[in-house]
């Protein structure tokens, strides 16, 4: 079985990772998956690579905390070369609950040249605006 989600391009151009976050243990498994799902959706309605090794998932752990361990290998491993150009997440709550933490994460990956995409639904307006960049 591959280690990547099915793309037409497999640059590094189009390369993404995913962060999923559930604040308690019981909302955990139903909770992650969803947003798993819908971010692997998003991705390969663009033709855009997904590894295994680039979805980053903390369970039971509230948004309005600063310690994600996950969050923080997402980090690491944007400062690496090559890394992914894309970090998607269901919806903005999923990565953090306080502003000044959201916008720190912010700074760092776009000092990395990645950008932030909420790929939940927002009203559109034009025909292929169906993510909001964060």
């Amino acid at each position: 079985m591959s280690n990547e989600v099915s793309c037409q391009n497999n640059s590094h151009a189009n390369r993404c990772a995913i962060y999923a976050r559930s604040a308690t243990a019981h909302q955990a498994n139903g909770s992650v998956s969803a947003q798993i799902n819908r971010c692997r959706e998003f991705a390969a309605r663009r033709g855009w690579e997904i590894l295994n090794e680039d979805i980053y998932v903390d369970s039971d752990i509230s948004g309005l905390s600063k310690q994600h361990p996950a969050l923080n290998e997402l980090i690491a491993a944007a400062s690496g070369l090559l890394p992914f150009k894309w970090v998607l997440v269901a919806s903005i709550d999923r990565l953090s609950r306080s502003l000044p933490h959201y916008l720190e994460l912010r700074c760092k990956l776009q000092a990395f040249g990645i950008r932030l995409l909420s790929v939940e639904v927002h009203p559109a307006k034009g025909p292929d605006d169906h993510a909001r960049e964060c």
